[in-house]
C-alpha cells in the first residue's frame, strides 16, 4: 500500500477512536505506535523518539515543579489572599478569580491551578451569594487563557516549539509570544467581564444544599429481599415498598442473574436484587423493613447515618485518578476509601442504574457519604478534586518559600537564557527533594502519565506524516487554494481547523498532527513557519468551545452543572475573538513588512 494511504489511514483511525472515547486515549495512542512501527511508517528509533523527546520531558519535569507548590500549600496560601482581596462583591470576585488564576497557569501547570481554586471559588461563591457556575467557567477559561502568557504555560507550548526544534527551525524562547498572549489575556478579561459572565446561565445555587444540587428526590440505589423475608412470594405492590414507601422499582435480577423490567403484579422472591428510586427519605427508611437489606458494595449502616459522624461531600474524579476506568465494585470503592457512593452525575447528566457497576472517568462528580475522619483518606488518595475546603495539614513558611525561590528561579534561568527550560526544571527537582518539598513517591503520582504517554506515542505520526509525504500532499492542496490570497487567510484556516479539530480530540493530539502541515505549508509558499507554528499552538492551547477540548473545562463541567451549549454560547465569541487577534497579530509581526 502507499505510503501516504497508509499514515492517512492511521490518522483517520486516530481521530476516530479519540472522538469514540470507548478506549482511552493513552491506550488509543499506544495502538497507533504499533501500527506505525508494524506498517514500517517509522523506523523503530523513530517509533520510540517521542519518550525521548525534549518537549515531552520538559511537560514531565514541570508537572513535578507544579506539584511541588501545590504539596508544599503554596498555592493555596495564594488562593486564601485571593478570597480575603475578592470580598463579597460579586464583580470584583470574579476579576480576582480571572486575573490570579490567569497569571500563575503562566507560569504553573493550569490543571494544577484549576484543581486547587475550584473549593477556593465554592468558598468565594457563598460569600457573594453567587453561583458557582458565573464562577468556574471564567476559572477554566482563565487558566487556559493565560497558558499563552509564556513558553511553559501549557504542555501544547512546549510540544509545538519541540516539533519546530525537531524540523530545524528553532524552538521559542520563553517570552518569544507573550506580546500576543498578553493582549490575548486582556480581551478574555474584558470580555469574560462585561459579557461572558452574564451569558452563563446560573446553574447551580451556591447556597443550595448537596441534596438539592444532585436531585436527590430522584436518587437511585440497590436493594436485596433476603432469604426469610416476609417480603418473598409477595405481589410488588401489596409489599411495604409501594404501601408505605413511594419508590419505584426500575428494576429485578434474580438469583440466577436474570435481569427484567418488573410489573406491579409480579412477586417477589428470596434473593432478588431490585434497583429502586425514590427520595432520599424513602430511601433511610427502607432500612427499618425487615426482610431487605442494601447489597454489599452500598449497604447503609446505623452508624453512617448519624449526621454528627458523617456527612455528604462531593468530588470529581481527577485526571490521574487511580479509580478512572474502574467501577465501585472493582476497587471496593467503601473499603478503600471509607466512603459510600451516593449519585454519579457525568457531562452534566446524573448516572442511573447499578451504581456499583458504572465505570468512573475523568471528571465523573461524585456525591458520596464520608464518615468525617476518613477526610484525610480521600485527600491523601490525590484521586479527586474537591469542590469544598477540607482541613489541611498546617502550611510549612521555609517550605512554601523554598518552593517559591526555586520556580521562580527555573523560570528566570530560561528567561535570562542562562539554562533551557528542561535543564533548569531538572534541577528545581532536584532542589525539592533535596529540600524534601516533595517526595519520590508524590512525585510519581502527580506526573499525568496519561498525558505523557499520548503526547510521546503521538510524536511518531507527526514524524510519519513528514516522512510518507503526506503532510506536503495536505499542504499542498492548502497552498493550491490559499496561498493566492497571502498569508492572512492562510493563518485563519489553521486557526480555524486547529480549534474545531482540538474541540473533538484533545489539543497535543491536535498539534502533532497539524504541525508537520503548518511546517510544510510555510516552506511551498517559501516563508518563515513560526508564525504558522504559533497559529496552531495558540489555537490548540485556546480551546474554549466544548468541554472535551481541554482538561480544565472536563473539571468544571460537573461541579458548575453546565450542559454542553453552555461552553458553546460563551467560548463561541470568545474563539472568534482570539482567532481574529491571533491571526492579524502575527500577520503584522512577521508579514507586515
Amino acid at each position: 500500500m502507499d505510503p501516504i494511504i497508509t499514515v492517512l489511514l492511521i490518522v483517520g483511525f486516530t481521530v476516530f477512536m479519540f472522538v469514540w472515547e470507548k478506549v482511552p486515549i493513552d491506550v488509543t495512542s499506544l495502538i497507533v505506535m504499533a501500527l506505525l512501527l508494524l506498517t514500517g511508517s517509522v523506523s523503530m528509533k523513530e517509533g520510540i523518539s517521542g519518550f525521548s523527546n525534549e518537549a515531552v520531558v520538559t511537560i514531565m519535569f514541570l508537572y513535578l515543579l507544579s506539584a511541588g507548590l501545590e504539596k508544599t500549600g503554596a498555592v493555596n496560601v495564594i488562593g486564601r489572599y485571593m478570597i480575603r482581596y475578592a470580598g463579597r462583591g460579586q464583580r470584583r470576585s470574579l476579576l480576582v478569580i480571572m486575573i490570579v488564576s490567569g497569571l500563575l497557569s503562566g507560569l504553573l501547570n493550569n490543571t494544577a491551578v484549576v484543581m486547587i481554586f475550584i473549593p477556593i471559588v465554592f468558598r468565594i461563591a457563598r460569600f457573594t451569594k453567587e453561583s458557582p457556575s458565573r464562577l468556574l467557567m471564567p476559572l477554566s477559561f482563565a487558566s487556559i487563557a493565560g497558558g499563552t502568557l509564556t513558553l511553559i504555560g501549557t504542555s501544547t507550548n512546549l510540544l509545538v516549539s519541540g516539533i519546530s526544534v525537531d524540523a530545524g527551525y528553532g524552538g521559542f524562547s520563553m517570552f518569544e509570544f507573550t506580546l500576543v498572549g498578553a493582549v490575548l489575556f486582556g480581551v478574555f478579561v474584558v470580555y469574560m467581564f462585561f459579557v461572558g459572565s452574564k451569558l452563563i446561565p446560573r446553574r447551580r445555587n451556591s447556597q443550595a444544599s448537596l441534596s438539592d444540587s444532585y436531585d436527590l428526590k430522584d436518587y437511585v440505589t440497590e436493594i436485596v429481599i433476603t432469604q426469610g423475608s416476609e417480603l418473598a412470594g409477595k405481589r410488588i405492590r401489596a409489599t411495604p415498598l409501594q404501601t408505605d414507601l413511594d419508590l419505584e422499582i426500575i428494576e429485578i435480577k434474580d438469583k440466577k442473574g436474570i435481569t427484567w423490567l418488573p410489573a406491579y403484579y409480579e412477586d417477589l422472591e428470596e434473593n432478588d436484587v431490585l434497583i429502586v428510586r425514590g427520595s432520599i427519605e424513602d430511601i433511610m427508611h427502607l432500612k427499618d423493613i425487615p426482610g431487605v437489606a442494601f447489597t454489599k458494595s452500598f449497604q447503609l449502616e446505623d452508624d453512617d447515618l448519624r449526621s454528627n459522624e458523617t456527612t455528604m461531600i462531593e468530588v470529581v474524579v481527577g485526571p490521574n485518578s487511580s479509580v478512572a476506568r474502574s467501577t465501585f465494585d472493582e476497587i471496593d470503592f467503601r473499603e478503600q476509601f471509607d466512603a459510600i457512593p451516593l449519585a454519579v452525575r457525568r457531562k452534566g447528566e446524573l448516572l442511573a442504574g447499578r451504581l456499583g457497576e458504572i465505570e468512573l472517568r475523568f471528571g465523573d462528580d461524585l456525591l458520596l457519604e464520608v464518615r468525617k475522619e476518613s477526610y484525610q483518606t480521600l485527600l491523601r488518595s490525590g484521586d479527586f478534586i474537591f469542590t469544598q475546603e477540607l482541613e489541611r495539614p498546617p502550611v510549612d513558611k521555609k517550605k512554601i518559600t523554598a518552593a517559591f525561590a526555586i520556580t521562580g528561579g527555573v523560570v528566570l534561568l530560561a528567561a535570562l537564557d542562562i539554562l533551557p527550560i528542561l535543564q533548569g526544571a531538572l534541577v528545581g527537582i532536584i532542589c525539592m527533594f533535596l529540600f524534601k518539598l516533595i517526595s519520590i513517591r508524590e512525585a510519581y503520582r502527580d506526573v499525568d502519565w496519561r498525558i505523557i504517554f499520548v503526547l510521546a506515542a503521538l510524536i511518531p505520526l507527526g514524524t510519519a506524516l513528514e516522512r510518507s509525504g503526506a503532510a506536503d500532499l495536505l499542504a499542498g492542496m492548502l497552498n493550491t487554494h490559499l496561498a493566492v490570497y497571502g498569508p492572512l487567510l492562510v493563518l485563519a484556516v489553521l486557526f480555524a481547523a486547529t480549534t474545531l479539530m482540538t474541540s473533538i480530540i484533545s489539543n497535543g493530539a491536535t498539534a502533532v498532527l497539524l504541525s508537520p502541515i503548518a511546517i510544510s505549508l510555510a516552506e511551498q509558499m517559501a516563508v518563515d513557519p513560526k508564525p504558522f507554528l504559533l497559529a496552531v499552538m495558540l489555537a490548540a492551547s485556546t480551546c474554549y468551545l466544548t468541554p472535551l477540548g481541554y482538561q480544565t473545562n472536563i473539571m468544571i463541567y460537573g461541579p458548575g452543572n453546565y450542559r454542553f451549549s453552555d461552553f458553546f454560547k460563551v467560548g463561541g465569541i470568545l474563539t472568534i475573538l482570539t482567532m481574529i487577534i491571533v491571526t492579524i497579530m502575527l500577520y503584522m509581526i512577521f508579514f507586515n513588512e
